[in-house]
């Protein structure tokens, strides 16, 4: 579900966010201070010291880049937060298996990454376990209150939502997931006991966590909204009133209080009881529908993930609700009718492109809650189905495209078959998990530490389409946890992004750099990439001034530079039975993100 979209979508949401909060883009930013932190010296410890060498920021507190390619023999965790990520990797040492660990890492970031995820978001997972040779998917994602309809929403004459309801406000809070998903994922397939993965979490939303440039970069953007509520601004300002200094130590005690609630009650402490009383009555006096009846009933689901082959690894990946792994095997299957060409080159980024732009008008016309729709999920998996599509590509020129038809080809295939945790073993985990934008609904839930969700605005607006909002209905999600398996049938990669709409063109790429070019984990999740659309081009930084001619020149329009294209990050299986982890290094902000690969 909704827990660490960032990438790509950053500047749409900094923009969004900005103008619900009243700030702005400029240096001059509220609640910034230009004097040296007010927390007193003896306050400045943390849960875990934080190595100098994985810090995305300087002594001064500026932005810098640090090595991201990470080695391990035993176990190895990739995640947006150092903490996390060392968490994680202390779990298998202890000798949890990867399941455990990625249990241990989603609640840790629930706490060092509020504004990207939370108890109150949502998920989903991908599980590959060795011992048996079977994946799994887990889909936890969030979904609409019971008394929640799409006319609820209502539109301008423009058609713009009025008030932004669909994003922010109780309006856009869907029923949680996260903790139902991570319980359920732990007692049906982890070694450890609840209370051992949960603890770690409460020991850093207790004892301090660190605030660094791109945490203090989106607690600025929502400044009004930190500063008009007591428990906020005793948490993330200073006692001067601003926003703590990159270095300062984040102190959450009332979401220390709420796991250990979850830690002693399991699912029935969140879902029940004075927690869920806390997010209905938030959510309510927001706007919202939400019930204590929503809360109850909710149930995460496993489902097949979605699955086929590439030059002949074997990709799993996320099934409906979320269109990312379907999509991820549409855009490999049709690549693999056509030509390798030079990376970074002209031919390969129009090649892609008008790729992106196929599966896009598919995708546009049939993703939706399996549930709820009939999606062609065969079809648009099929190779046969691909072959249509490639014969479609015109290598002289752009063009656009309308939706095929998967439904011809709807039948079995025969091949049947964003933090990320392998072992020595062979089992890897990619979980993605989410509050949707940044800082979700802005729903804070008082006495408890964390915000609500605003996962409904990723239902489309107005009625009759598939993805349409319809109570207990799930909103379209694009995250695709993902795990590869080598033609010799062992373990090769696991990967994952954050970043709404460009997650699987971004985990498609990332596949596609390891097997056709050779890249290691490290330059396949930092090289260029884009994300493709009849209507947008946009391209990371790496992209050059004589690329860019080129692509117009054959007829590509509205190019945009968009710095990160979702935020990948990925573990992969060297010969040697060792694994090496890399993440995206680019914010999309001018800053670096605090992602880190930590192993043993």
């Amino acid at each position: 579900m909704k827990k660490k979209l960032l990438s790509a979508l950053l500047a749409g949401a900094m923009l969004l966010s900005l103008v619900a909060c009243g700030g702005t883009t400029g240096d001059d930013k509220p609640g910034s201070s230009s004097t040296e932190s007010t927390v007193p010296p003896e306050q400045k410890t943390t849960y875990m010291e934080f190595p100098a060498e994985y810090q995305s920021w300087d002594e001064n507190g500026k932005a810098v880049n640090f090595e991201r390619l990470g080695t391990a023999e035993n176990g190895m965790v990739v995640s947006l937060r150092y903490e996390a990520s060392k968490i994680g990797t202390q779990i298998m040492e202890k000798g949890g298996n990867a399941v455990d660990s990625a249990v241990a890492t989603a609640l840790a970031l629930t706490v060092t990454m509020p504004e990207m995820c939370g108890l109150a978001g949502g998920g989903f997972m991908t599980y590959y376990c060795a011992e048996t040779g079977e994946t799994v998917f887990l889909s936890f994602r969030e979904t609409a209150p019971m008394f929640q309809t799409a006319e609820m929403w209502v539109e301008d004459a423009d058609g713009n939502v009025i008030g932004n309801h669909n994003m922010f406000g109780g309006l856009a809070v869907g029923v949680p997931g996260e903790v139902e998903g991570l319980y359920y994922a732990l007692q049906e397939y982890g070694t450890m006991e609840w209370a051992d993965v949960v603890q770690p979490s409460i020991d850093i939303a207790r004892e301090g966590f660190i605030m660094t440039p791109e945490l203090k970069e989106y607690t600025t953007m929502i400044y009004d909204v930190m500063a008009a509520n007591k428990e906020l601004s005793e948490i993330y300002l200073d006692e001067a009133g601003f926003v703590k200094e990159v270095g300062d130590v984040i102190y959450n005690e009332p979401m220390a209080k709420a796991l250990e609630i979850v830690r002693d009650q399991g699912p029935d402490g969140f879902y029940t009881g004075a927690i869920a009383e806390a997010m209905v009555k938030a959510t309510q006096n927001a706007g919202g529908v939400l019930t204590m009846e929503d809360l109850a009933n909710y149930e995460c689901w496993e489902d097949e993930p979605a699955t086929n082959t590439y030059r002949d690894y074997t990709v799993y990946s996320s099934n409906f609700p979320s269109s990312g792994g379907a999509y991820i095997i549409e855009t490999l299957n049709i690549m693999e009718n056509l030509p390798v060409h030079p990376f970074d080159s002209v031919e390969h980024w129009h090649q892609l492109a008008e790729v992106q732009k196929m599966v896009w008008a598919d995708r546009a016309e049939y993703a939706g809650d399996t549930r709820f729709v009939d999606v062609p999920v065969a079809g648009i998996t099929s190779k046969d189905y691909a072959k249509t599509l490639a014969k479609q590509f015109d290598p002289a020129k752009a063009q656009d495209y309308s939706h095929g038809n998967p439904w011809e080809y709807n039948t079995e295939s025969q091949n049947t078959t964003s933090f990320s945790v392998a072992d020595k073993a062979g089992n890897m985990v990619t979980i993605t998990h989410t509050i949707n934008y940044i800082w979700g609904s802005r729903v804070y839930v008082d006495g408890y530490g964390f915000f609500m969700n605003d996962q409904l605005g990723d239902f489309v607006v107005g009625t009759g389409y598939s993805n349409s909002l319809e109570p207990g209905k799930c909103p379209l999600s694009s995250m695709s946890p993902t795990v590869v398996i080598d033609p010799e049938g062992k373990p090769f990669m696991t990967c994952g992004a954050p970043g709404g709409v460009q997650i699987f063109p971004c985990i498609a790429q990332v596949i596609m750099n390891v097997i056709d070019y050779g890249m290691n984990i490290d330059e396949a999740v930092n090289s260029a990439r884009i994300a493709a659309t009849t209507g947008s081009f946009n391209y990371s930084l790496e992209l050059g001034e004589d690329v860019v001619s080129g692509l117009e020149a054959l007829g590509h329009k509205n190019l945009q530079e968009k710095g990160a294209i979702a935020l990948p990050s990925a573990i992969m299986y060297m010969p040697d039975g060792t694994m090496q982890g890399s993440v995206e290094y680019n914010s999309g902000m001018d800053l670096f993100t605090d992602g880190v690969a930590v192993g043993y």
